[in-house]
């Protein structure tokens, strides 16, 4: 049999996807208290490996309306676009959303990875 290589077309990356910019929400509508209302994402919610740590980082609900395009559903991709470090260690850093039953909004400063229809 003879070993064959495939030979894949080069593409842009930026012809496959774009990258949609979050929304400001409002901190004076931020709360603590877990009542099951939507959870911002913040940059603070990302593992600097990947992923996210809502388990051990401060999460806030948020209490007013909002634009509905800015939900996220489950097994969406969001990225860090901003970085606070000295050395930009979480910039970049991908994370996907949970199917956990929450309702997560896709808060500026973060990225959401959006496959273009080709």
């Amino acid at each position: 049999m003879k070993n064959e290589t495939t030979q894949w077309p080069r593409v842009r990356l930026g012809d496959l996807i774009k990258i949609n910019h979050g929304w400001p929400f409002k901190s004076e509508f931020f709360t603590e208290e877990r009542q099951g209302r939507p959870i911002v994402v913040n940059i603070g919610n990302f593992r600097y490996t990947g992923g996210f740590r809502f388990d051990s980082t401060m999460v806030r609900e948020y209490t007013d309306s909002y634009p509905k395009e800015y939900e996220l559903l489950p097994r969406d991709i969001l990225l860090v676009m901003t970085c606070q470090t000295a050395g930009g260690e979480i910039l970049g850093i991908p994370g996907r959303i949970p199917d956990d039953g929450n309702t997560y909004l896709h808060n500026q400063r973060v990225g959401k990875v959006v496959i273009k229809k080709i």
